[in-house]
């Protein structure tokens, strides 16, 4: 199951505190923040492991932005200059059923850096226990 969030026009229901209105950068709708940490809201139907792809720049430097789901730090990534995906895997134990809290804190190496954020993709990955190490094969 795989679920996107345009962030730059969707519904501003999944957009929390830290982040701009829409903004056209680069030819692309953005949200954008300067804050130390920017919340977003992802709704889940099961609490399952997730992958997340965020869509995503930064300006004028590369940033290190820690993931934190439901106050729990979950992981980090590495933003450079120009739009590209990222992507982390976020454990179940991390997730709620309902709206989850996803807040990015962006740690920026220079003065007035932004974070600028495209879209959210988020795949529940499923593991088969007949592909798990030690499992019967053949049945």
């Amino acid at each position: 199951d795989s679920a996107f969030i345009d962030l730059g026009k969707e519904d501003p229901r999944f957009v929390g505190f830290g982040w701009s209105p829409p903004q056209l950068r680069s030819g692309r709708w953005v949200r954008v923040t300067r804050a130390d940490r920017a919340r977003l809201f992802l709704p889940l139907e099961v609490a399952s492991t997730i992958e997340l792809t965020f869509t995503a720049s930064v300006r004028p430097a590369a940033a290190d932005v820690g993931i934190v789901i439901n106050e729990k730090p979950a992981g980090s990534f590495r933003v450079t200059p120009g739009f590209d995906e990222y992507t982390v895997r976020v454990p179940a134990l991390y997730w709620k059923e309902g709206v989850n809290r996803l807040d990015l804190t962006p740690r920026f190496a220079e003065p007035k850096s932004v974070l600028l954020l495209e879209k959210i993709g988020a795949h529940r990955s499923v593991v088969s226990p007949s592909r798990l190490p030690g499992a019967a094969q053949g049945r």
